[in-house]
């Protein structure tokens, strides 16, 4: 009665039966365990599925009866490829945007607190595990940790030896280790000894992508990305991937950018400033960015010497004070 449908959802339904039998056979199994997380990642994939399908059948079905005549073999390719750019083109809308942390080996002084989101980077990067130290504990004392969930809330318990006693709060210190990431950014940089993460073990499955104003050779990095090339700064070169196909970045993000252009390129009289310096500049601005001024404290007059003593010369004072002290000796006092 369906036609070649039938197939299609005879396979369907088989498989649908198949892993239900065999989820009750693997809860069975293992005693039982939580299917909370399992059943939302397949109601996810069913939403990505329904969508996908509308997406795809949708324009087969209007390109198959208006424009393709589908019994012949390269009009049914054509109508193939289209559809299958149009199921991409909305799983990239869909597709949500990634955690993103910012980490930098050096520490980030005080001028760099005009740049406008400084707060979010970091000096470590490790976002894997959380470990829970106990420095200055004896882990002698304890007997066992275990947890349990109550109203869905996770707790950690270290049950110490009878007769001791459990770390105290000042003794218990969080902290992660390992990264958990498949595309690593790096941002200028000459060597590999700036970048110190390299040598974590956990990056090895990750892309590694370089961006900056020359090329650079990594030994402990097999495929390395170079988006490298000459540019008066950076800055530069970050704003053609950031900027949109249409309008203009965020302000704060122009901001950014152009107080980075404006210290690269030396306050654009560096050699390698070019036209196209120039015309980044002003889409920067155009955006809304602005050059912060570095912040200079001022004191009050006299509070800072003014005056600069030569080592080894003799400061202006009164001859009285250079003259040896006199000493009175006596028995007696009248």
């Amino acid at each position: 009665h369906f036609g070649v449908v039938s197939i299609a959802i005879a396979y369907s339904t088989s498989s649908i039966i198949n892993i239900v039998i065999l989820f009750g056979f693997l809860d069975r199994k293992t005693g039982g365990f939580d299917k909370k997380p399992l059943l939302v990642s397949l109601f996810k994939i069913f939403l990505a599925t329904l969508f996908t399908g509308f997406a795809l059948y949708i324009p087969i079905k209007l390109l198959d009866q208006l424009v393709f005549d589908t019994t012949r073999t390269i009009n049914l390719l054509l109508l193939t490829g289209i559809s299958s750019l149009a199921g991409l083109s909305l799983y990239l809308s869909l597709q949500g945007i990634k955690p993103v942390e910012i980490y930098c080996p050096s520490p980030i002084t005080v001028e760099f607190n005009r740049l406008v989101g400084v707060d979010r980077v970091t000096e470590r990067a490790g976002n894997k595990n959380l470990v829970i130290n106990f420095p200055g504990y004896d882990p002698e004392r304890v007997e066992r940790v275990a947890y349990d969930v109550i109203d869905d809330k996770m707790n950690i318990v270290v049950v110490p030896k009878p007769g001791m006693f459990p770390p105290v709060m000042e003794q218990v210190k969080l902290d992660y280790v390992g990264i958990s990431a498949d595309l690593v950014i790096l941002i200028g940089g000459a060597h590999e000894r700036h970048f110190p993460i390299l040598q974590d073990k956990s990056l090895l499955g990750a892309k590694i992508v370089h961006v900056g104003i020359n090329e650079i050779s990594l030994e402990s990095v097999k495929e390395l990305i170079s988006l490298a090339r000459p540019a008066s700064s950076i800055s530069e070169i970050v704003y053609d991937f950031v900027k949109p196909n249409e309008g203009s970045v965020e302000p704060d993000l122009a901001t950014n950018l152009l107080m980075g252009l404006y210290e690269g390129s030396k306050n654009f009289t560096g050699k390698s400033v070019s036209q196209e310096t120039f015309r980044v500049a002003s889409e920067l601005m155009a955006a809304g960015g602005k050059i912060v001024p570095v912040e200079t404290r001022s004191f009050p007059a006299g509070a800072m010497p003014t005056t600069l003593v030569t080592p080894g010369a003799q400061p202006n004072m009164p001859k009285d004070w250079m003259r040896a002290p006199k000493v009175y000796k006596g028995t007696s006092i009248s």
